[in-house]
């Protein structure tokens, strides 16, 4: 059995995602997220490395920045380059977490 190590817990959602790395855009889904990093899939994970730096753009979100830790086919863990939110402040973590989470 392989020990799960995330630092933060991770909250799920379904959020369609533009991708660009090394200077390509993909499209693609974010899975679930927290302060430091994120799951996502696309159909072009093959083009993402582990140590890749990657933007993750989010309709009514943004842009965030960080780096491929991990992939697997289909899916990809990234890890921020800055802390998404407060981990520390439920507020600041509820604002944020908020906007990942699709209503049914």
């Amino acid at each position: 059995m392989i020990d799960d190590l995330r630092q933060e817990e991770r909250q799920r959602c379904h959020v369609r995602a533009k991708v660009k790395v090394r200077g390509q855009n993909y499209g693609g889904w974010v899975h679930d997220v927290s302060a430091r990093g994120m799951r996502i899939s696309t159909d072009e994970v093959a083009e993402i490395w582990t140590g890749d730096d990657i933007e993750v753009d989010i309709e009514g979100f943004g842009a965030i920045h960080g780096t491929a830790r991990w992939r697997v086919p289909g899916g990809a863990g990234i890890m921020f380059h800055d802390l998404l939110y407060d981990r520390h402040d439920q507020a600041s973590r509820s604002e944020v977490l908020n906007r990942f989470v699709q209503p049914d």
